[in-house]
C-alpha cells in the first residue's frame, strides 16, 4: 500500500463515524422535574410507615428537587428532619403515602 492510499484509509472511515454534532439551540422546551408530591406518588410503594411516624425504604428511592436529590436504599430510614429545599420528607409521605398503606 501506497503512503497516499493509507492516508485514505485511515482519513475515510474517520469522517463517516465521526460523532454527529448537536445543536444547542433547539425549540424544544427543558424538561421540567415533576414536583414532590408527584414523585412521592411513584414511591409510595417503596416506603413503609413505621408505627413512630418514621418510614422504612423497601426498595429504591430518589426525589430531585431544584438540583437537590435525597435517596435511599432498601432499610434505610427517614425520619422528621430530613428534609429536601425546606420540605420535611417524612411529612411528605404521611402526606401523600399514609392513605395507601395497608
Amino acid at each position: 500500500m501506497r503512503h497516499s492510499e493509507f492516508l485514505i484509509a485511515l482519513i475515510v472511515p474517520a469522517l463517516l463515524f465521526r460523532p454527529a454534532t448537536v445543536n444547542a439551540q433547539t425549540n424544544t422546551p427543558a424538561t421540567q422535574t415533576p414536583s414532590l408530591e408527584e414523585q412521592m406518588k411513584t414511591q409510595c410503594s417503596s416506603v413503609q410507615r413505621n408505627p413512630d411516624g418514621t418510614w422504612t425504604i423497601n426498595g429504591k428511592i430518589e426525589l430531585h428537587n431544584r438540583g437537590s436529590v435525597v435517596s435511599g436504599g432498601h432499610g434505610d430510614r427517614i425520619g422528621h428532619g430530613i428534609s429536601l429545599d425546606g420540605t420535611d420528607i417524612a411529612d411528605l409521605f404521611e402526606k401523600v403515602c399514609a392513605a395507601h398503606q395497608t
